[in-house]
């Protein structure tokens, strides 16, 4: 399993019909991930590298065990689910 995921984002065009994600009110989809080991310096490589593409707004980067936290509250399960 690797440490890190990177996603780009950007808004919402027309021929889209579903948001991946919401940010600052703003509906947005995914356009590339990247998945990768290491320390800060390669995730700042990556997130530069994925900022390249013309049509990125952003890149969020969340560390494995952070999603696993989204995760666990998304199941509901303690102690992060249900209060």
């Amino acid at each position: 399993m690797k440490s890190f995921v990177l996603a780009s984002f950007a808004p919402l065009t027309e021929e889209d019909d579903t948001a991946d994600l919401v940010v600052n009110n703003q509906a947005m989809k995914f356009i590339e991930m990247l998945a990768i080991n290491g320390e800060l310096q390669e995730v700042k490589d990556t997130r530069e590298l994925l900022l390249q593409k013309p049509c990125v707004q952003d890149v969020l980067v969340l560390h494995a065990g952070s999603l696993q936290v989204l995760l666990t509250s998304i199941m509901g399960e303690p102690p992060y689910g249900k209060a």
